[in-house]
């Protein structure tokens, strides 16, 4: 099933260039479509850069794209790149998860494909669960004392930048 319905093809210069001198309403023209563009999520691949932090895939454009299934012509921009032939959706990941206490804001903020950041969620789920029952918040100290002890391969480790 497909997520998206495709509008058309915008390079990446165009969409961050849209980002860092967007206007005061937030929305710009890609294309001819109005997107916003004021999003943590473009703000992300804005300073943050193209490139998935965690397994270096490049990203090679941007769609303008909505929804499949919307009734709405809402339109919004996503990041893609090619990995084996196949489209790759990037998104933003917050490196300290928000569900483990983690900031929403840039700082906290790092460009990720799609397949990178869902691994590393499944990994923040694991963590969860070892958690003592109620625990709401925890600190990114406990969280890399946890992943150093208790989680040490090497390609979970990368997603954490702990070093050895």
């Amino acid at each position: 099933m497909t997520r998206y319905v495709r509008h058309s093809i915008a390079d990446i210069e165009t969409v961050i260039n849209a980002v860092l001198h967007r206007v005061p309403d937030n929305r710009t023209l890609i294309n001819g479509v109005p997107v916003g563009v004021a999003s943590l999520r473009m703000r992300t691949f804005a300073k943050k850069g193209t490139c998935c932090k965690y397994c270096g895939l490049q990203a090679t454009h941007f769609a303008v794209e909505k929804c499949a299934g919307s009734k709405q012509d809402i339109y919004h921009v996503n990041l893609w790149g090619v990995l084996d032939g196949r489209e790759v959706l990037f998104t933003h990941d917050h490196v300290h998860a928000r569900s483990l206490s983690g900031a929403d804001d840039l700082n906290n903020s790092v460009t990720a494909c799609e397949n990178c950041n869902s691994k590393k969620s499944k990994f923040e789920n694991k963590i969860r669960l070892t958690l003592p029952k109620g625990t709401v918040k925890i600190k990114f100290k406990t969280l890399k004392k946890m992943i150093e002890e208790k989680f040490l391969q090497d390609h979970i480790r990368n997603f954490f930048f702990i070093e050895t």
